[in-house]
């Protein structure tokens, strides 16, 4: 019976996805080279194993993580965190939900830190770096591949060159790169703002392995990118529509624009004036410890990533987890970096709250980077130059929230709502989110080493992370 639900899995699978024009190479039988689901009933799996990161769940665990709090709190637990570490001497809920989702099986390793413009407020290491090695965690020196949170570097990197008067945002991509098929009335500020019009396929393919990366070509692969994709889905500027390519192709104006590759670019002139090591952001997999990516193995989207990406990207499965080799992304501008949260991003969001960043020499550079896009209706898009502007609203919150008295009480305040910038990052193995909220003078940071490409649930994630030093921070700046 088992073998047959699976055989009816991979027909239905064939059916729906088949007719789009992929090729099925991954076959589901038994004694075929391993892929995530070789030799198990998928149905019967899925049923029973598969647990799903998903808001619910979410919820369910910072519910039952407060509980955890409130009742440590009232007996007299000790207060000191095991594996992370605030300002305060004090057990927070986001500690519990952080261990929680460890334990829950819900992410294999996470690295999670607040900052303010001059400190470290909280950090976070937990979990493990691959679960065949269940004796090597995750540490605050392991980096992941952060997919998209890149992005923000690539935007820094661009306005970098605009101050330098290297670039100006409304100068035609044709200036700086010739080789693409859309015309001149493509900007650089549409490729920032997310309003190029460029169409913005399905990225799984856009992957190699680091066994593949001493000859791999990405000249080669941006050419072979745009002749799939030669038309634009709207004219420039008109609307917003997220690409990748967009930011790709940012990737080639930096290094017409500034005479190096984009990672001397990044080196020297983001790197460098942050006093960030290597081994803790770069482009390239850094010598120390890396986290490798891993994916619910009894779940429909691995079953789906197994027909849409090459069987050479896939690791040996550990019991209910898929494991992906080591990966670069084709283009290091769009999704390449691979990082720590307190010795990488912690750094560039920290100085990026300082009212004078060491990063741009002007003012108005830093107020360009977070300053209101329209499209040509005057409609106010909802991206910035490279980051995507979000609120938080945290609900009616009640005064034991606010004080931290733990008592309950009836008279709720208002709900709190709080700007912020961000950055969500998803693919195969990994995801992130960036966040900064001016008001508050905080940033935040996590990194994950397993999959999720749904914006919505990487930030369900950030909103209830970062819940509780947003009340924090609010209750320091406002009156009484």
């Amino acid at each position: 019976k088992i073998d047959a639900h699976m055989g009816e899995a991979q027909t239905s699978c064939q059916d729906k996805i088949g007719s789009s024009g992929i090729s099925m190479q991954c076959n589901l039988q038994h004694g075929i080279r391993e892929t995530p689901f070789s030799g198990f009933g998928l149905l019967f799996r899925t049923a029973r194993q598969r647990i799903v990161l998903d808001k619910s769940t979410l919820y369910t665990v910072f519910k039952s993580a407060r509980r955890q709090y409130w009742t440590r709190r009232r007996s007299g637990h000790s207060m000191i965190h095991r594996r992370g570490r605030e300002t305060t001497a004090r057990t927070s809920t986001t500690q519990s939900l952080l261990d929680q989702l460890i334990a829950w099986h819900q992410i294999p390793g996470i690295q999670y830190v607040v900052v303010d413009s001059d400190s470290i407020r909280y950090e976070y290491a937990g979990g493990v770096c691959d679960v065949q090695y269940p004796a090597a965690p995750v540490t605050c020196d392991t980096c992941f591949l952060t997919s998209s949170s890149t992005k923000v570097l690539t935007a820094a990197a661009v306005l970098k060159l605009v101050e330098q008067e290297k670039v100006k945002l409304d100068d035609p991509l044709s200036k700086y790169f010739k080789e693409h098929p859309y015309g001149d009335n493509l900007h650089i500020r549409h490729l920032m703002n997310q309003s190029s019009g460029i169409p913005n396929p399905m990225p799984l393919t856009w992957l190699h392995t680091a066994e593949e990366h001493c000859n791999y070509s990405e000249a080669n692969a941006l050419r072979d990118a745009l002749q799939v994709n030669p038309k634009l889905d709207f004219q420039p500027g008109h609307k917003y529509a997220y690409s990748n390519l967009s930011y790709w192709l940012l990737g080639k104006v930096i290094e017409q624009a500034s005479g190096k590759t984009y990672r001397e670019y990044l080196h020297e002139e983001i790197l460098g004036p942050l006093d960030i090591d290597p081994n803790q952001l770069d482009c390239e997999i850094p010598s120390s410890t890396i986290a490798r990516g891993h994916q619910p193995r009894f779940s429909l989207m691995t079953l789906i990533f197994s027909f849409l990406t090459s069987r050479e990207i896939w690791e040996k499965s550990v019991g209910r987890w898929a494991r992906f080799r080591l990966l670069y992304m084709n283009g290091p501008a769009y999704g390449g970096i691979f990082a720590t949260a307190k010795g990488g991003y912690a750094k560039f969001l920290q100085d990026l709250l300082r009212d004078k960043p060491k990063l741009f020499s002007k003012s108005s550079t830093k107020e360009l980077c977070f300053s209101e896009q329209r499209d040509v209706s005057g409609k106010v898009l909802p991206t910035t130059l490279g980051w995507h502007r979000g609120h938080v609203l945290m609900g009616v919150v009640d005064d034991d929230e606010l004080t931290g008295t733990g008592r309950s009480t009836t008279s709720p305040r208002p709900p709190l709502q709080h700007l912020y910038f961000g950055k969500p990052g998803g693919g195969p193995g990994y995801h992130s989110n960036l966040r900064i909220y001016p008001k508050l003078g905080i940033a935040t940071v996590f990194l994950a080493n397993t999959t999720e490409v749904s914006e919505g649930s990487i930030n369900a994630l950030s909103d209830l992370l970062d819940k509780e030093f947003l009340i924090e921070a609010n209750r320091a700046i406002t009156p009484g």
